[in-house]
C-alpha cells in the first residue's frame, strides 16, 4: 500500500463538524483534482501528521496537564 492511499484512508476517518472541511481541502489539495493547486509533500505522512496530529496534541496537552494537577494530593 502506498502512503497516499494510507493518508487518504485516514483522512475519510476524520469525523466531526467543526473538521468536516479538512479533509476534503486536504486530498484536493494532495491530488489537484477540481482545480486545486497540488501541494508538493501533501503525499507524504509527516506533512499530514504536521497539519492535523501535533496542533492537536497540543490542545489536549492543557487536559492532561489539568488531570495530572487534580490527581495530586497534599
Amino acid at each position: 500500500m502506498k502512503e497516499e492511499d494510507k493518508i487518504l484512508y485516514a483522512i475519510g476517518r476524520i469525523e466531526g463538524k467543526e473538521v468536516a472541511p479538512f479533509p476534503l481541502a486536504y486530498r484536493k489539495q494532495m491530488t489537484g483534482e477540481l482545480g486545486f493547486q497540488k501541494q508538493e509533500g501533501y503525499e507524504y505522512w509527516h506533512i499530514l501528521k504536521a497539519q492535523v496530529i501535533l496542533p492537536f496534541t497540543v490542545c489536549h496537552e492543557e487536559e492532561r496537564a489539568l488531570t495530572r494537577m487534580e490527581l495530586i494530593k497534599y
